[in-house]
């Protein structure tokens, strides 16, 4: 419910100090409003949080939107494919998603932007559903008309070549991002879009920026975009090059409003990726049980950005940084849960990864059952007993 522009007053305050700071970009999760630029689709309304969407953006958005998605089509529900989404999305993260290779696919395209991203990228014309089932970490896509009926729902290529949604979940492409530079593509209002089901009806996608207009080609200043996302920008995510792109065409004094971002904009290419690699330990304490456990940070594809940090954390206990492996004193009896996260060179997080484990009973004492006796004092009470057999540090139930 509620309007646009209901919908940017709130975000808002998020921004200005109402509520909070330092907002640097929103989610927008399943129909959420929506608003144009004359007949437009656009979410730059959002994006520039001081005006009305025609001056340069302040945050980033994303777009999470599957309620557009038929259900005969996909096979899924609306709640399906989100769940489905944020599954692959936390693999992603953690390094369970099993990867296509870590290069780049130009179709259609004399834009070689991409290899700011990629060191390796392959420039290609035919066979495009060919070149998505041999699978590309990034895919770089430029249409060439707008003029297919349901322009939204397919690919038209120069040679009249016609890529459907359906030719999308047939094949089920092994690629994670995409930049759809094709006409509406991205048009998250209209059934079966196509760029939704890159993204969100199949086990790779995780995010694309599409058009939501009748434009052709890719926008003005990928070098910012893919620069950003790349080594030399540091890895940055899709939200912030997104962002950054967008600041700079208007600050040359042209804009665009026909860009949207599918997915999470807070993804990067080759996060840093936590893991504990050993069981927490347990030992006997001075007056409870001691807990050590190791862990691991890489980078799958690359050694240009070391783990600066290591983070650890169980709730309801304290942090520690500064070490791959984990030391914790005196803990109680209980089931616990440990975190690790880690920080790479160039200053981004990894997801939290964690482990439980148990403690049990403390050296020097026996935890053992109680004594429990009820004895009828009237017709209307009970007295009922109960007497703690257990010895030593284990008394009280420690």
């Amino acid at each position: 419910g509620g309007t646009a522009q209901e919908l940017k007053d709130f975000i808002k305050k998020y921004y200005d100090g109402t509520l909070a700071t330092g907002l640097t970009g929103v989610i927008l999760i399943s129909d959420l409003p929506t608003a144009t630029n004359g007949s437009t689709l656009t979410d730059m309304f959002y994006m520039d949080i001081d005006g009305n969407g025609t001056t340069s953006p302040d945050i980033w958005v994303g777009r999470i939107a599957t309620n557009k998605l038929s259900n005969s089509k996909t096979g899924k529900t609306e709640g399906k494919l989100l769940q489905d989404y944020f599954t692959k999305n936390h693999n992603y993260r953690v390094g369970a998603l099993s990867l296509p290779q870590h290069t780049g696919l130009i179709y259609n395209s004399s834009d070689t932007n991409l290899s700011k991203a990629y060191s390796s990228y392959s420039p290609k014309s035919t066979d495009f559903l060919g070149e998505l089932s041999t699978g590309y970490e990034w895919t770089h896509l430029e249409a060439s008309s707008a003029a297919a009926k349901k322009p939204a729902e397919k690919f038209v290529f120069i040679n009249d070549k016609v890529i459907s949604y359906s030719d999308i979940k047939k094949t089920n492409p092994k690629v994670v991002f995409y930049a759809l530079f094709s006409p509406y593509s991205g048009t998250y209002t209209t059934a079966n879009y196509i760029g939704g089901y890159c993204v969100f009806a199949n086990d790779y996608g995780l995010a694309a920026i599409a058009r939501t207009g009748s434009a052709t080609g890719s926008f003005d200043k990928t070098d910012t975009f893919y620069n950003k996302l790349g080594i030399v920008g540091k890895r940055r995510s899709i939200g912030t090059a997104f962002l950054s792109s967008l600041q700079e065409i208007f600050s040359n004094g042209s804009s665009t409003y026909d860009l949207t971002l599918l997915g999470d904009p807070t993804l990067s290419i080759d996060p840093p990726i936590a893991k504990i690699i050993s069981e927490p330990v347990v030992s006997d304490g001075a007056s409870g049980k001691d807990v050590t456990c190791k862990g691991s940070g890489s980078l799958k594809n690359e050694t240009s950005a070391a783990i600066n940090n290591y983070y650890w954390f169980i709730p309801g206990e304290y942090g520690q940084a500064g070490s791959n492996e984990a030391n914790y004193t005196n803990l109680s009896e209980g089931e616990y849960k440990i975190q690790l996260k880690v920080k790479d060179g160039y200053d981004r997080l990894s997801s939290w990864v964690s482990k439980t484990f148990t403690v049990g009973t403390v050296s020097g004492g026996k935890l053992l059952a109680p004594t429990v006796t009820a004895t009828a004092e009237s017709p209307t009470s009970i007295k009922i007993s109960w007497t703690d057999n257990s010895q030593g540090k284990a008394k009280g139930g420690f």
